[in-house]
């Protein structure tokens, strides 16, 4: 298991961050809807001892739009009638190891800034 755990519908599962394109998906998508988003995180990062997520639906057979996934395991978490406010501060606590765990690449500007951090080397006697 993994060495973070939970307790989510009356089961213990593992919070495993997804594959970095899926990261990025869930990044992009966060703003246009948090509780869509929060779904999709609960089930992308739920993982029992058994390498499943707590609902059966496929983040591929949803052409990898965190929007649509996260509506289907909202409905999913409709049907089971679990509490918005469990699966959602949950999902949120999900997107949090997201977030933690991308670090974007720097950008032209970045590493711009930091080429001069240091003053250029002065030859001997030029001091």
């Amino acid at each position: 298991m993994n060495p973070r755990t939970v307790t989510f519908d009356g089961a213990e599962w593992g919070l495993k961050v997804p594959a970095t394109p899926v990261l990025i998906d869930l990044l992009l998508a966060l703003p246009n809807n948090k509780p869509r988003v929060a779904a999709a995180a609960l089930n992308l990062c739920l993982v029992n001892d058994k390498g499943e997520h707590p609902f059966s639906v496929s983040f591929l057979a949803c052409s990898c739009n965190p929007l649509l996934y996260g509506g289907l395991i909202m409905e999913k978490l409709h049907e089971k009638l679990i509490p918005i406010g469990e699966w959602y501060a949950l999902g949120l606590e999900c997107m949090g190891e997201v977030g933690d765990t991308y670090n974007p690449p720097p950008s032209a500007a970045e590493v711009d800034a930091a080429a001069d951090f240091t003053d250029p080397p002065v030859a001997p006697g030029d001091a």
